[in-house]
């Protein structure tokens, strides 16, 4: 399964050469209506920190990113309209039910921010990153640039393979 989730980073990378964690985060704040103080504020962060975030200055620490993203999504969605929350769900190619389901919304934006920041740094060990967060929604979230059709699978070999 960690191989196949290389691949599919990989081809996440390749599709979106400069789709880093930043501009994962700065997208849903924007798109959300959310500023970055008042984001700050929830997280109990420096305005200044999440700032170097969303302009790719720096990352978040890998410890407890798990709990942060949670918490983002969570906000995110929280502070969000319905209307911004069907603006979010096509920005990041997620369905809705209806009517919108908010865990659900709050667990795919989460696997974004995951994937996003899996994707951004090379150096992590896939197994650190992995703990806290369901496969299923690690992979959903890779599919992100793509649409639920096409987006890039495992066969149960391990192997990846795409329909796009």
């Amino acid at each position: 399964v960690l191989n196949c989730l290389r691949g599919l980073i990989q081809k996440r990378q390749r599709m979106w050469y400069d789709v880093t964690f930043g501009q994962t985060l700065k997208q849903m704040l924007t798109v959300g209506g959310i500023r970055i103080s008042s984001l700050a504020n929830e997280l109990g962060y420096d305005v200044s920190y999440i700032s170097r975030w969303t302009s790719d200055k720096k990352m978040p620490s890998l410890k407890y990113n798990d709990i942060l993203f949670q918490k983002i999504a969570a906000f995110v969605v929280s502070s969000s309209t319905p209307q911004d929350m069907i603006l979010l769900a096509k920005s990041f190619h997620i369905e809705l039910s209806s009517p919108i389901d908010l865990v659900e919304l709050e667990k795919e934006l989460t696997a974004q921010l995951t994937a996003a920041y899996m994707a951004s740094n090379d150096s992590l060990p896939m197994n650190s990153m992995l703990s806290g967060v369901s496969n299923n929604a690690v992979v959903s979230s890779l599919a992100w640039p793509w649409s639920r059709a096409a987006a890039p699978s495992c066969s149960s070999s391990g192997r990846l393979w795409s329909s796009v």
